[in-house]
């Protein structure tokens, strides 16, 4: 069975080789999951940062009576970061035990194409992720239960604002 190109073949600190974008894509099954980049080159233990897919986990948040005023208000709901772990739960079930992720966290906005953290084809430029959210990978392998990220928005008129949010490391 092909699950990807040997360039993209990567190990963990302990020698368990695997593939990123096969588990990135398993978790993509699920309808609640945009995008996700998952974290373990050269560590003991794989990590993810997961963006929701706001279209369908607003939906789900509304039909629970959870009420949210913008997407990363949305994905830093306590029920929003469990559901995305039972969708990680779900794929954890058919991965080997060493490469069964054990820490989520839902990031506070989407992957962006303008951003360079993906293509325009929607391909995920790993090192620009890497790069841009290392704060987030040191709090998850560090051991914290909440990382502090700051974000420069640039509003329609051209100015730009900071935003800081606090989002969840969640261990599964």
């Amino acid at each position: 069975m092909v699950l990807g190109r040997v360039s993209e073949v990567v190990h963990t600190a302990q020698g368990e080789r695997y593939i990123p974008n096969y588990i990135e894509n398993r978790l993509k099954f699920s309808p609640y999951v945009k995008d996700v980049a998952v974290l373990g080159k050269d560590r003991r233990t794989l990590g993810a940062i997961v963006c929701i897919d706001k279209e369908t986990v607003g939906h789900w948040a509304e039909m629970r009576g959870i009420s949210y005023i913008s997407y990363a208000d949305l994905s830093q709901k306590p029920e929003v970061i469990e559901l995305l772990a039972a969708a990680v739960r779900h794929v954890n079930a058919t991965l080997p035990d060493g490469l069964k992720l054990r820490h989520i966290v839902s990031l506070h906005k989407e992957f962006d194409a303008d951003d360079g953290e993906i293509t325009r084809t929607r391909k995920l430029r790993r090192n620009v992720v890497e790069e841009r959210y290392a704060p987030i990978i040191d709090a998850i392998y560090g051991g914290q239960q909440a990382v502090s990220m700051k974000a420069t928005v640039v509003y329609e008129t051209g100015e730009t604002g900071v935003t800081e949010r606090l989002l969840t490391v969640k261990e599964i």
